[in-house]
């Protein structure tokens, strides 16, 4: 069998695409693993620190001399211990929600639910009629169209049977009269 330039190009270029992907692939699990493991430690880092938090207790503090080098220094290593991404500002935690505005919140929210549902209704209804009058305008004409046929079909079969008579038409607004002419 004889392989082209092309082909062999190709080949190359597939193994070189495969080797290529997994090394992204290979990547890709250090990265998850990576994320994995801060987003662990920084749970770990605010559990401490809730811990920490909930042990001292307003005696404690009183009672304790102050020294500014001891608390400085515990600072900066309460400090080094927190990943960035959880200092906060000490504002209220917005997503601290009463439970009347929970309910308030739910009420809304059914009342827009219903609001939508509703003009969806009333859209599939006006979808309805349109679909509607497009049947009837349609069975109309068509049955205009028998109408016409048939006057056709009449005028045909008297001037077959009776050679003598003439026929005079009349066209009113909306119809066509066939007279017989005397």
């Amino acid at each position: 069998m004889i392989i082209f330039s092309w082909q062999k190009r190709t080949v190359a270029e597939n193994t070189e695409i495969k080797k290529k992907y997994t090394e992204v692939e290979a990547e890709n699990v250090k990265l998850r693993q990576a994320i994995e493991e801060n987003t662990a430690k920084e749970y770990r880092g605010l559990v401490i620190l809730e811990q920490g938090e909930e042990n001292i207790s307003t005696e404690e503090v009183s009672q304790s001399p102050v020294n500014s080098n001891d608390t400085s220094e515990r600072i900066v290593s309460q400090c080094e211990d927190i990943p960035i991404s959880n200092i906060s500002d000490n504002t209220p935690n917005s997503n601290s929600i009463s439970l009347e505005e929970k309910e308030e919140n739910e009420f809304l929210d059914s009342k827009y639910k219903e609001e939508v549902s509703k003009e969806i209704r009333e859209r599939n209804r006006e979808a309805k009629l349109l679909i509607s009058d497009d049947v009837l305008i349609n069975s109309g004409q068509s049955h205009k169209k028998k109408t016409t046929q048939d006057i056709v079909q009449d005028v045909f079969d008297f001037t077959t049977t009776s050679p003598k008579n003439h026929l005079n038409f009349v066209k009113n607004d909306k119809y066509l009269e066939i007279c017989l002419a005397e």
